[in-house]
């Protein structure tokens, strides 16, 4: 019998013993991939992590990392503290399943924290032998206090999923509502959603789609209230060439008790080349763009397209759809005005209210008119009757040319633009609205 229990014993042991010894082994592997994580993750513009340290131990191992917004980087970083429980096998009691065959599974924690944030949160990240890491992450509520702003926010949640070979990122988080205290404003935002598709790059750019839904935008004192937002970005890059799609829309918009909406926006921006909006980027805002870099940009005639948008207001509703690109492979140094208008090609489609158009043709008339000597020594009333006369003429000239036609309450504006010249049915035409 004890032979029997010494060699238990002895079996016990050597499993402990590889086990100790692969779990040591698997560690370093997991140290190496949470340093890629660092690395894969600090390629953005908006916040950067710093490794502190690194402990490396056979069952278990830990960190502490440090998180800066790079828009205020000379700030205090948020400590984050890290355990890291080291396969083959990981005794996990508090869950549903006892043991897990993983690489490693990650506790985070918040360690030191600036006095103007309070962010409590649990966090783990599950590395499977595969490669890939699923993320998980709450936390309940939280304040970050600025001298020029302050947020505060009832909790949030996390959930982001890296594949096996690191090349697609599926991220979702969540926020039930936040308050933001800015320059005399209090906006509440209720119920907020945003999800994210990337693909990386080989030059190490995150592409994708980027989703933002929120329930409802308010501030009392003002008098402001936005139902139903809807965000999306949709980025693709091909052959060093970035095509950019934009859509935006909301239910309905109250402000000072005025109802508008909905809103509806479709835009795609395409064909717009990276080697410049890189440089772009790295600009200061005050700089010029040089004609070289307006060159680059425009070799690749980038066009932008507005599939749909519309805008229902108290006055009517207006709608607009259009298409333009600009450049081409002859494009030449130096670069002019006159080169770039000589090569806008598109068309152009706008309903409007009858109203809005005649305000907005009766604001041109005005501004063409301020130098006009003898305009300005008639008296208000023979003012507006000339204005009034012009008006009639313009919008006679634009019914001549087809520009402007009638459609139920509104005017309806349609033109294409070939070599810099507006035409309408091939006919060279002036726009409505220079």
């Amino acid at each position: 019998m004890k032979k029997f229990f010494a060699s238990i014993f002895l079996i016990l042991g050597i499993l402990l013993a590889i086990e100790l010894g692969i779990s040591y082994y698997v560690a370093g592997i997991v140290e190496q991939k949470f340093k890629d994580s660092i690395d894969l993750l600090n390629g953005n513009d908006v916040f950067s992590i710093d490794l502190v340290y690194f402990r490396k131990g056979a069952l278990r191992s830990t960190a502490v990392t440090h998180i800066r917004y790079k828009p205020f980087e000379n700030a205090k970083p948020i400590e984050v503290k890290h355990v890291f429980y080291n396969g083959p096998l990981i005794f996990t009691p508090s869950s549903d399943k006892l043991f897990q065959f993983k690489m490693a599974i990650v506790n985070s924690t918040p360690g030191e924290l600036p006095k103007s944030v309070s962010l409590p949160f649990t966090s783990q990240a599950i590395i499977d032998y595969r490669g890939g890491i699923e993320l998980t992450a709450a936390g309940n509520a939280f304040s970050v206090t600025h001298n020029q702003y302050m947020i505060k926010g009832t909790g949030w949640s996390f959930r982001s999923l890296l594949d096996n070979q690191w090349q697609n990122l599926n991220s979702e988080v969540e926020f039930p509502g936040i308050t933001v205290d800015l320059m005399g404003t209090n906006l509440n935002f209720q119920k907020i959603k945003a999800t994210f598709d990337q693909t990386i790059t080989s030059e190490g750019d995150w592409p994708g789609k980027i989703s933002i839904a929120i329930d409802n935008i308010s501030d009392k004192a003002f008098l402001f209230e936005l139902s139903n937002v809807q965000f999306m970005v949709n980025e693709t890059i091909k052959s060093e060439l970035l095509d950019f799609g934009w859509n935006l829309g909301f239910e309905s918009l109250k402000l000072a008790n005025t109802p508008y909406g909905p809103l509806s926006l479709d835009l795609q921006l395409n064909h717009l080349a990276m080697v410049v909006l890189k440089k772009l980027s790295q600009k200061s805002s005050g700089e010029p763009i040089s004609d070289e870099m307006m060159s680059q940009l425009l070799q690749h005639s980038p066009e932008i397209i507005v599939n749909n948008a519309s805008l229902s207001l108290p006055g009517g509703q207006i709608d607009l759809s259009m298409n333009f690109k600009v450049g081409g492979s002859d494009i030449k140094l130096p670069i002019s005005k006159e080169m770039i208008e000589n090569t806008l090609e598109g068309d152009f489609s706008l309903s409007i209210p009858k109203d809005m158009l005649k305000e907005w043709l009766s604001a041109n008339i005005i501004k063409e008119l301020g130098q006009d000597v003898n305009y300005q020594k008639l008296d208000p009333d023979h003012k507006k009757q000339y204005l009034e006369q012009q008006l009639a003429l313009k919008l006679q000239k634009f019914s001549q040319d087809g520009i402007v036609t009638e459609k139920d309450k509104n005017y309806l504006i349609k033109m294409s633009i070939s070599k810099g010249k507006w035409t309408v049915d091939g006919k060279e035409v002036t726009p409505p609205i220079s």
